[in-house]
């Protein structure tokens, strides 16, 4: 069901009187995409691409800022993409591509009038720009299209990738961990979109999102049940472990009378704890 279905216009100027504190301007040049993605239902809703506004007419108005958040699914997609980019340009508008851009389809051309556009995250607080990576069999057309991006001067670092985990059949963990190691060895970052919601899936996007995966191993994070504090517990209990340990071992060796300089064990090694991978090479 559409909004014009149920009597609610789909173009023209937006009602924003029930949002008076809201100040960026809302909406979409185009409607529909050039795609059939089997997870999205735009293209069954919408249809094909059909032009819809130009930026000009998406824009509030003075006094309110040159802020547009953009709702296109696919605006690369429309046969008058490059006006739309150009009309951001010289308008000196920010523009937030909220639904993402597909850079897997990026020609040298777009690659260019994009970078040249003030592209803003959906707060207008810093550069963002959103792409998704929804398949691992789309990698090198994905980072041809990134690498496109970054030598026109867009930084890695600005670029948001939304994965689409939880759909595909056979998907496992580690192609989660792929691409998630590609997009953070690119500079990107990662975000995980789970297409059904689990503990796994969605831990798995705590975990990108909250940058832990930075600094803490898959394997401790699920450990910790997906949460962060129970990460830190378990470091807590293991160092509070450690010292009990080395306490006794000082006492025994006291009582005993023996001065050598001996290695003290770990509480692992103590209590007869399993070796992980990490500790393979002997670290």
């Amino acid at each position: 069901m559409t909004l014009g279905q149920v009597g609610i216009p789909e173009t023209g100027p937006l009602d924003y009187s029930m949002y008076p504190g809201y100040p960026h301007s809302v909406g979409f040049t185009q409607r529909g995409c050039r795609l059939h993605c089997p997870f999205c239902v735009v293209p069954r809703k919408e249809g094909r691409v059909q032009p819809v506004a130009t930026i000009a007419e998406l824009w509030r108005g003075a006094p309110w800022p040159r802020h547009i958040l953009l709702l296109d699914n696919d605006v690369l997609g429309q046969p008058d993409w490059a006006q739309r980019l150009e009309e951001m340009r010289t308008g000196q508008f920010r523009v937030c591509f909220t639904q993402g851009i597909n850079v897997r389809l990026l020609t040298e051309d777009a690659a260019q009038a994009l970078a040249r556009v003030h592209f803003m995250d959906d707060q207008f607080r810093r550069r963002r720009l959103y792409t998704a990576w929804d398949n691992r069999r789309d990698e090198a057309r994905l980072f041809a299209g990134l690498e496109r991006l970054v030598r026109y001067g867009v930084p890695p670092d600005a670029i948001m990738v939304y994965m689409l985990i939880g759909y595909w059949p056979g998907e496992t963990e580690a192609d989660w961990l792929y691409r998630q190691a590609r997009l953070r060895a690119f500079g990107a970052r990662p975000y995980p979109m789970p297409y059904v919601r689990t503990p796994a899936t969605v831990g798995f996007q705590r975990w990108c999102v909250g940058a832990y995966d930075k600094r803490i191993p898959w394997a401790q994070w699920q450990a910790a049940g997906y949460r962060p504090e129970r990460v830190q517990m378990r470091q807590e209990d293991a160092r509070d472990s450690d010292q009990t340990v080395l306490s006794l071992w000082h006492q025994a060796h006291a009582h005993a009378g023996q001065q050598e300089c001996l290695v003290v064990p770990t509480a692992k090694e103590t209590l007869g704890g399993v070796a992980g991978e990490e500790d393979a090479d002997g670290t």
